[in-house]
């Protein structure tokens, strides 16, 4: 009889030990496409309430979820991508025009140091301080900039190649999303050990921490770009909308973000001779531009999310540190689902002694 006990309680120790070792290696196997895959669930949250609206016309939920994906395609990214390319070749022909135009003066660190002389003769003149100290730190960091930006140049290439084809996964995995919305949601009450009202629960913070970031996302793009348009209006430099349009869209990328397109403009204003141009547009770009984010994103997160803001910060620079760009949207969503869990977890330990009382 013994033996006849012993049997089940180890053919289920050894099944949760094999289930063990094949969640770590399914985890293995989609590791490298995790970025496409939540690419795809950012998509899917998004845009869920265009695909109801052409599920209402479509009858079948496969044709709705290919014109669904179609219309975000030509919509969205078609027309951010042209821009991404527009601005990349842009700036490919801007340092290729300085390339050869420093050819001859001992190459790009030299030539912009020639350019700089008369900035740094009024900033000794202004601050006090001795002239050749201030050309030393200049060089270096003209140097170390050189050196960041051949580095950039090399590393594009390969990264718009992973790009596209995270893009081309994330659409692949995006219609299968929304054709077998149903059924996934079916598995997961099926499988998970929770009831369907805390799989409902769970999916909604899912989804609410996703959107509130895109449009905290939205939100800081629009009010940076539309602020470092304004500068470069008032600064009196050329194409202010077009720039403004641009720095909304460089907004999205980690740490510089617009930064990359209003301190070349200051760099334009130094190098023309526009001291007191170029002063107000530092300041305007660093006490009002690079703030926006810092405002904008906590304000729109912590009132979606219900997450405090010194937790959301931690949560913003945590997913950026584990994650690069996603990490925008991976850190605020992971700690709001494991809050989440945690209150989940707390309710239910709480109902059980109740429940044997």
């Amino acid at each position: 009889m013994s033996e006849d006990v012993e049997k089940p309680k180890s053919g289920v120790v050894f099944l949760l030990s094999l289930a063990g070792l094949l969640a770590v290696l399914v985890a293995w196997l989609i590791k490298p496409f995790l970025e496409a895959i939540f690419l795809a669930l950012i998509l899917s949250f998004t845009f869920q309430p265009l695909f109801v609206l052409v599920r209402r016309r479509v009858k079948s939920e496969t044709g709705a979820s290919l014109l669904t994906l179609a219309l975000i395609v030509i919509l969205v990214l078609t027309p951010l991508s042209l821009l991404v390319f527009q601005v990349s070749g842009q700036a490919v022909e801007f340092f290729r025009a300085v390339n050869a135009r420093a050819a001859g003066e001992g190459g790009v660190v030299n030539y912009v140091g020639r350019l700089a002389d008369k900035p740094l003769s009024w900033a000794a003149a202004k601050t006090g301080l001795p002239a050749p100290e201030l050309e030393r730190q200049a060089q270096e960091k003209l140097e170390w900039l050189a050196g960041a930006i051949v580095g950039w140049a090399g590393r594009l290439a390969s990264n718009v190649t992973a790009t596209l084809g995270t893009v081309i996964i994330a659409l692949f995995t995006l219609f299968f999303l929304y054709a077998e919305g149903a059924r996934i949601r079916l598995g997961l009450y099926q499988w998970l050990p929770m009831s369907r009202a805390r799989v409902d629960e769970l999916m909604k913070v899912l989804e609410d921490s996703i959107v509130a970031n895109v449009y905290s996302m939205a939100a800081v793009g629009a009010a940076q770009g539309i602020l470092t348009g304004l500068g470069f209006l008032i600064a009196g430099l050329p194409s202010p909308l077009m720039w403004g349009l641009v720095a909304g869209v460089f907004s999205l990328i980690p740490l510089v973000g617009s930064g990359l397109i209003w301190l070349p403009g200051v760099a334009v204003l130094l190098f023309g001779g526009s001291y007191g141009k170029a002063l107000f547009l530092l300041a305007w770009g660093a006490l009002l531009v690079a703030n926006a984010d810092n405002v904008i994103r906590p304000w729109v997160l912590s009132g979606r999310t219900n997450m405090n803001t010194m937790v959301l910060l931690f949560a913003l620079l945590g997913g950026m540190h584990a994650f690069d760009f996603m990490g925008l949207f991976a850190g605020p969503v992971i700690v709001s689902v494991a809050a989440a869990v945690f209150r989940i977890l707390r309710e239910e330990l709480s109902r059980e002694p109740a429940a044997n009382a």
